[in-house]
């Protein structure tokens, strides 16, 4: 399923989770605590699988990118869905131009930040994969936009589908490749020219790496946030 706009996905009347009675936070005001939490147990409050997630985030805050953004604010922008759950996309704007990607469950129990979406995490790191020190990875987590780099062993344009995929932690843009007719490409074409985040599966296919060029395997979820 495609992201949508708040209007369109009818989130302010006809979600049902919303027809239920809340106990919890409001994700507006999740994301308000998560962003100008101070502390770490603070910020575990609010995130889900805390117990998972709860070491890497830590250490995000303390000596990872985490340290030394600046958050100046955030707005709403889409909603999507994983499996039953519903969530709601804010982007957070930091100081000097950067940007990230918050997504937050629409949870009457308590809205939670997902924080690997947060942190963009790869079940490997861009540089071991460009390097070609790791072949393939089972979770990356890119914005993707129709392309048409058809070249070296990704040359045969009735057999793939181009895709230029981009992410703040990737100085250039990647080519990403799906297989024609196959259930990835299913899941692509769904969402017609409004791809953007998309979690996935990579592998180098044989040195293409080298040219910044990966098959995508498998379309893990449209958004930056996966089912439990």
């Amino acid at each position: 399923m495609r992201a949508k706009g708040r209007e369109e996905a009818g989130i302010s009347t006809a979600a049902p989770e919303l027809a239920k009675v809340w106990t919890g936070p409001h994700p507006h005001a999740v994301v308000e605590n998560f962003t100008k939490a101070s502390t770490h147990a603070e910020r575990l409050k609010w995130v889900r699988n805390p117990d998972r997630v709860g070491r890497v985030m830590e250490a995000f805050f303390a000596t990872g990118p985490g340290s030394t953004e600046k958050i100046k604010g955030s707005f709403p922008m889409t909603v999507g869905t994983v499996g039953e759950m519903l969530y709601e996309n804010y982007q957070v704007d930091l100081e000097g131009g950067g940007r990230r990607w918050l997504s937050v469950s629409v949870d009457p129990d308590g809205a939670k930040v997902d924080f690997d979406a947060y942190a963009r995490r790869g079940s490997e790191s861009w540089e071991d994969l460009l390097s070609g020190k790791v072949p393939e990875a089972e979770v990356m987590r890119v914005q993707l936009k129709p392309g048409g780099f058809y070249l070296h062993g990704f040359s045969d344009e009735l057999r793939w589908m181009n895709y230029k995929a981009s992410s703040p932690d990737l100085a250039e843009d990647l080519d990403l490749y799906v297989e024609r007719g196959g259930p990835a490409e299913a899941m692509l074409l769904e969402q017609g020219e409004q791809v953007d985040h998309v979690t996935v599966s990579l592998r180098a296919v044989g040195d293409s790496a080298g040219r910044r060029q990966f098959e995508i395997t498998a379309v893990k979820a449209v958004g930056w946030v996966l089912a439990d």
